[in-house]
């Protein structure tokens, strides 16, 4: 039950709180794009690989040994974390600035 409602909260903050936060940046840097929202994208991803070590003591399963601790830039869970973070937020981002920058340019 826990790992469902963990999910379940971890797709509504990324649905609300994450997509208002990018949208404030991206107005904030000039104004919602593709390109705009790729560069906000992966140095968000770039901070959140930074933080992942400091987000694992926050964790219960991490500091009960249930799942191992993350490292530096998340490199104890394989060699790809950071690069998929960064890539994936990237992408995200790219996606959201298009979407945004297409509604804003729309003919009302």
């Amino acid at each position: 039950m826990a790992e469902t409602l963990g999910f379940g909260l971890f797709l509504a903050l990324h649905a609300t709180l994450l997509a208002a936060l990018f949208v404030a940046v991206l107005r904030a840097v000039g104004g919602p794009g593709w390109g705009t929202g790729v560069g906000i994208g992966g140095v968000f991803g770039a901070l959140l690989a930074a933080a992942l070590p400091w987000l694992a003591k926050a964790s219960r399963c991490v500091r009960m040994g249930r799942v191992p601790a993350p490292g530096h830039l998340g490199f104890e869970w394989g060699q790809a974390t950071p690069v998929a973070l960064i890539a994936g937020y990237a992408v995200y981002g790219g996606v959201l600035g298009a979407v945004l920058n297409a509604l804003s340019t729309r003919a009302p």
